[in-house]
Order: C-alpha cells, then structure tokens, then sequence
C-alpha cells in the first residue's frame, strides 16, 4: 500500500469514528433529556408534570407509557388531562386499558374527553367495548347542541368520533345500537356506521342503515338514507328508493337529488314533482350534500346561493 493510500484509510477511519462519536454523544444527549422528562413527570411538581407529559406526547416516547398509566391516576387533575392526551399522541396499544378507566370513570370531565380521544386516536379494537359503554351511557351524545354550535361535544359523542377512527370492528356494536330505544343514540350510530362504510368500503353496516329507513321517525329515516348515500352501496338503491316512495320527506329527497346517482335522482325528482314541490328548492333545502360515496358538509349545489332551506 502506498503511503498515499496509506493515509486515505487513516482519514477514513478517523472520520467513521468521528461520526460515529458524534452520533452517541447525540443519543447520550437525547437519553439524558428523556431521563428528565420522565423524572419530571413521576417525580416533578403538578406543572414539571404537566409540562412532561405534553412534550413526551409530542415526541411520541414510547418509552415513557409505562410510567404515563400510572401517573394518569395523579391526584392533579390537570396532570391526568396531559397524560390523557399524550398517550393517544403516543399512540401505543399498551395504554387502552388505563385510557379506558380513565375515560369511564375519571371525576374530571376534561380527563374522560381527552381519554376517549386518545382511545380513537390508538385505534385498537380493544378499545370499542368500553367505547360503546360510554356511547350508551347515562348522558347522552350532545349532538344537537354540537350541531347548532352550542356546546363541544361531550365524552358520548366523542366516543362515537373515536369508534369511527377505529373503522369495521366497530361496526357490529354500532349496529345493534341502532335499534336503540333512544332517538339520539339511533341517529349518532346510524350516522357513524356510514362514516365508516365511507372511511373503509365496508358495508356490513349496511343491513342496519336499511332497517332504519322504515323507521317510525322521520329525522331517523333521514340519517339512515344519508348514511346509505355516502356508504355508496350499490345493493341499497332499491331500497332506498321504496324509502322514498314510502316514507320519503323533503329533506330526504334532498339528500337524493344531491347524490349524483342517476337512479336516486330520478327517484326523487318524480318523487318532489308527485307532491307538488319546487324542486330547486328541496334540491336546496339539505345543509349538507349527501354524495354518492362520499360527504362534504360544506359543499353547496351549483345554483342554491340565496335561496332559503
């Protein structure tokens, strides 16, 4: 080997080992500020707390879940909100089952919220048990008053957000929740089951959706065909159609004339011509555009801008 050559392997291997160095004096570095993190957050103030869990939750730190399903339980509730929220940034399986008892049983409102968000955000079928539990509890889903923007929506109806990011496991549950005894349960499951037909081409919602539609109340009906129109099931057109003809209002109608399917289009234009009906009017009158196969609640019909509904 040339001298030359000699000294290129040297600077070579020098330069691997420099790297090399650098690269541990970093995760030396990192380490040391996860140890402090964590020691923030098991053995800090209320607010070293705090601040632990929301950086450790913004770094997803696997590392820290552990420590996190203990101090969820911390006599602050300000620190139980933090860990809350940073195990669903986190994101890791390990948590649901904290997560859950947090959810269902934590004194402070805020917890059970960030819990239940934190659920849909991991996304683990374990999760949809206790999510339906909250679902059907005592207080009821807020959706009226979340619609009207009035409220923020409360753990019940969080807990169906988080059952939708959770997607076909889901399902079966929401189904049978769909026959419940109380109309906003039916109607936030019904819209839920076809969210996630949406989100994921699954129609084994869509027996339930269509039992819906002979249902004894209109705004149910509604939700039902709604939810049908953005599954995009092509089995249900026939279905949909005997709806309308049978049990059919205005604003179902709307959700027809908005679909951009051909056949619900039809339907419903006879339909509104049927009952004397101006039909640019009902095409109007839906604030939110059921497209076949999918929904955009802001989206307007070409020609609806300043007409009433």
């Amino acid at each position: 080997m040339t001298r030359f050559a000699l000294r290129r392997s040297r600077l070579a291997v020098a330069s691997i080992l420099t790297l090399t160095a650098l690269a541990f004096t970093a995760s030396c570095g990192e380490d040391t500020e996860y140890r402090a993190l964590l020691d923030d957050l098991t053995n800090g103030s209320n607010e070293k707390q705090y601040e632990a869990a929301v950086e450790l939750g913004r770094q997803k730190e696997r590392r820290a879940v552990d420590a996190m399903t203990h101090v969820i339980e911390d006599d602050d509730p300000y620190v139980r909100e933090a860990v809350a929220w940073a195990l669903g940034e986190i994101g890791d399986p390990a948590a649901v089952e904290s997560l859950s008892r947090a959810a269902a049983g934590d004194e402070s409102e805020t917890v059970r919220e960030n819990a239940v968000y934190s659920l849909g955000q991991i996304g683990d079928a374990v999760a949809v048990a206790p999510l339906m539990e909250i679902f059907l509890g005592e207080a009821r889903p807020n959706i009226e008053a979340y619609e009207a923007g009035q409220d923020e929506p409360n753990p019940a109806l969080l807990a169906a957000f988080s059952l939708r990011r959770i997607g076909a496991p889901a399902i079966a549950p929401l189904a049978a929740a769909a026959g419940d005894e109380d109309l906003t349960v039916r109607r936030v499951a019904l819209a839920t089951l076809g969210e996630i037909g949406l989100d994921t081409g699954d129609y084994s919602g869509v027996p339930a959706l269509t039992e819906a539609l002979s249902d004894d109340e209109a705004l149910i009906r509604e939700t039902a065909a709604h939810s049908l129109i953005i599954t995009g099931d092509p089995a249900s057109l026939t279905g949909l159609e005997a709806a309308l003809e049978a049990w059919g209002t205005e604003r179902m109608a709307g959700f027809f004339l908005g679909s951009g399917q051909q056949q619900l289009v039809e339907a419903a234009t006879a339909w509104v011509q049927a009952n004397g009906l101006d039909l640019e009017a009902v095409r109007c009158s839906v604030d939110g555009r059921a497209k076949w196969g999918s929904f955009d609640p802001k989206a307007v019909a070409a020609g609806c801008a300043g007409q009433s509904g």
